[in-house]
């Protein structure tokens, strides 16, 4: 629908603008008239003030003179020393207001008259004086003309106070004129002003208001098409938020169960490390005792390397006496041949020969036998020296083994710890790929609430334009309304089949796609007016 106007007017914005501006504009002048009559009427008030003031001032002045010549009166027909000192009270008096208006009356033509009032009264004080002078002598003529001066001064000091009292109600009066002609103009200034405002406020009000029911009727159709599109897509939304909701759901379950499964691999790895670092330690002290073995064996070896050298240094020495005995026993053996061709004087000789002998022959036995033995025992040395190789060199394969065996451990230990650490990581990811997973869960859950929200807003705004209608006077068949589904919550989804989620939340894609691909106006509500059909114009 087409609502725009075939000739070029103002809209409302621009109507309301132009009609409230020349409102305000009428209320400022009036405003602004008010202020400045107002203005003139205070300057006036205050002018006026000063001159009751200063009327005030000379009215006392005029009052107080006139006590000073009755008490001057007095003091001629009376001439004692209380009837001068009320002449001096007064006097003191006149001066007083005197000095009031000097200060306070400052138009020039008062003020000269104000000084040429104080001249005149300092001239009434020294004829005053003079005649009280006079009296004391006792010179009736010189009072007689005191007197007379005295009166003349008196009378021309109340003329010039009545001259400044005539001057300041003539004043009064144009000014009380003034106020009153620009009270007149004031009331003719605001009532011209206040008719003019209500005549351009009742033309405004109907040029606002003119034209305006076709141009709302024909809004309020769009946006009831678009209050029924916007409830249908409403609809759709909720539907795909909640098969959302539905699979977040149930992947939050999985990935609990998958975090359940992970804590209990990383419960084991986590024990498999902490009896990888056991036999570590178990490794390394075996590895430590082989070592030590190793190094005792070795010491032995040399004690029985040393065993063997301390054997071979005695048969050594045994062989020396062996071969001792055997020359010992060729001297017994020669001594005996030598005693027996001596004789008869040779046979004790020939008998200790025998015994020498005999001792030399027990000695190359018992050399022999220790011989023997000593060579057994070297032979025996020498067995327990090549097993004792044997057994170092087991020993040292078993230390080498045990060194190997120390570091395979450690890298298992190594690679179990790098796996619990591992397995750690992944179930860090997991819960919080859970948590995002939840998130996602409650942000659907929001959207199937944001969405049955927009479907109660369609409603409102049907009614909103059912109302509009009614102002109108139009006649509106009842829309059918929109179905607000209920939002469950996580706990209220069901599991169901990812497959079959999938295929519902391809087939409400393909709807919506359709229905966006099918109808234009649904396609320039979604790009908020741009496209071939013009924008909503309020021009009136």
């Amino acid at each position: 629908m087409k609502l725009t106007s075939s000739t070029r007017t103002f809209n409302i914005r621009q109507r309301m603008l132009a009609g409230f501006g020349a409102l305000i504009a009428l209320i400022a002048l009036t405003g602004f008239t008010g202020w400045k009559h107002m203005s003139l009427l205070r300057a006036d008030f205050e002018n006026y003030r000063d001159y009751a003031s200063d009327q005030q001032v000379a009215s006392s002045m005029l009052s107080t003179m006139a006590i000073v010549r009755i008490t001057t009166r007095d003091y001629f027909l009376q001439p004692t020393g209380e009837q001068l000192q009320r002449y001096h009270d007064e006097r003191e008096q006149f001066l007083q207001f005197l000095a009031t208006a000097k200060s306070a009356i400052q138009q020039s033509e008062r003020a000269t008259q104000i000084a040429l009032m104080a001249s005149e009264f300092s001239q009434y004080d020294e004829q005053m004086s003079a005649c009280v002078n006079a009296l004391a002598a006792q010179d009736p003529a010189a009072v007689a003309a005191a007197q007379e001066r005295i009166r003349s001064i008196g009378q021309s000091i109340v003329r010039i106070a009545e001259g400044v009292l005539d001057s300041m109600a003539k004043n009064e009066a144009a000014l009380s004129a003034h106020v009153e002609e620009i009270e007149n103009q004031s009331l003719l200034i605001m009532g011209a002003v206040g008719a003019a405002a209500l005549l351009a406020g009742t033309a405004l009000a109907w040029i606002i208001t003119s034209g305006m029911d076709r141009r709302l009727d024909a809004v309020a159709t769009v946006i009831h098409e678009s209050s029924l599109r916007t409830a249908e897509s409403s609809a759709q939304m909720n539907a795909s938020s909640q098969v959302l909701a539905a699979a977040c759901s149930n992947a939050a379950a999985s990935l609990e169960e998958t975090g359940a499964s992970i804590e209990q691999l990383s419960s084991t790895v986590k024990r498999t490390a902490e009896n990888s670092c056991k036999a570590s330690e178990i490794a390394r002290k075996a590895r430590a005792a082989a070592e030590s073995g190793s190094r005792e064996m070795s010491e032995m070896s040399a004690a029985m390397a040393e065993i063997r050298q301390s054997g071979d240094n005695i048969a050594r020495i045994i062989k020396t006496i062996d071969e001792i005995a055997f020359q010992t026993n060729i001297l017994a053996l020669n001594a005996a041949v030598e005693a027996a061709r001596a004789g008869e004087q040779g046979r004790g000789f020939a008998v200790v020969a025998a015994e020498v002998r005999s001792l030399a022959q027990r000695s190359a036995q018992a050399a022999r036998e220790t011989a023997d033995m000593i060579e057994d025992s070297i032979q025996k040395s020498r067995r327990g020296s090549e097993i004792n190789a044997r057994v170092g060199n087991e020993l040292q394969v078993i230390a080498n083994h045990s060194c190997r065996l120390d570091e395979l451990v450690a890298e298992i230990s190594s690679g179990a710890s790098e796996q619990s650490q591992g397995i750690q990581q992944i179930n860090q990811a997991i819960a919080s790929m859970d948590r995002t997973t939840q998130e996602s869960a409650a942000t659907a859950e929001e959207s199937a609430s944001s969405a049955n929200e927009l479907n109660l807003q369609a409603l409102a705004l049907q009614e909103a334009v059912a109302d509009m209608n009614q102002l109108l006077g139009r006649l509106t068949t009842p829309s059918p309304e929109p179905a607000v589904h209920p939002v469950k919550t996580r706990a209220q989804f069901r599991p169901v089949d990812s497959a079959a989620a999938d295929r519902f939340t391809t087939r409400v894609a393909s709807q919506q796609a359709s229905t966006v691909t099918d109808d234009p106006g649904w396609a320039e509500f979604r790009r908020g007016g741009a496209g071939s059909k013009p924008p909503i114009n309020l021009d009136f």
